[in-house]
């Protein structure tokens, strides 16, 4: 009845509240960390006399790319945020051209992108979360390669299906 319906929701509720507070726990420390980083390399920096330069390029390049980690973890909650509050909007997406502006975010010139799409191949969905889910697989890719390489080779490979068209990396 409706005493069972008020305990199923009320549990499921504390469930997701307990996933948003160690999603936020995780996050807040991992954002302290970078921060914890460029506050001692700023620190070092302002230690430094003048004959030091060579460090002080060395400590200002650490806090670069520490920054442009924090703005990459930053960016990632608020596409998180975005993703968890908007109405999917479905379209016509062309998965090569959406594929193409994924792969320009990673200027790496050890990384090589490929694709096996269908020319002019659309699929209807929300251009959206088709980026989100894209954006996500090809940075895994990246970052957690299956071997160790000099130079790291990541295929987009699209199988279309009368049933659910897949999408692998």
């Amino acid at each position: 009845g409706l005493e069972s319906t008020v305990q199923e929701r009320t549990a499921d509720l504390l469930a997701v509240n307990r996933e948003l507070d160690t999603f936020l726990h995780e996050s807040t420390h991992a954002l302290r960390r970078p921060l914890t980083r460029i506050m001692g390399l700023s620190d070092l920096l302002s230690s430094l006399d003048a004959s030091e330069q060579d460090k002080a390029r060395e400590y200002l390049s650490l806090i670069n790319r520490t920054v442009h980690n924090m703005d990459a973890m930053l960016e990632k909650l608020i596409q998180v945020d975005e993703t968890n509050h908007r109405k999917f909007q479905s379209a016509p997406v062309d998965v090569r051209t959406l594929a193409r502006e994924v792969f320009q975010r990673y200027e790496d010139p050890k990384v090589q992108f490929s694709m096996l799409v269908p020319e002019g191949y659309t699929l209807a969905t929300d251009p959206y979360l088709l980026r989100v889910l894209l954006s996500n697989l090809i940075e895994n890719a990246v970052q957690f390669p299956r071997e160790k390489q000099q130079q790291l080779q990541v295929t987009l490979e699209l199988i279309p299906s009368n049933f659910a068209d897949e999408i692998r990396v």
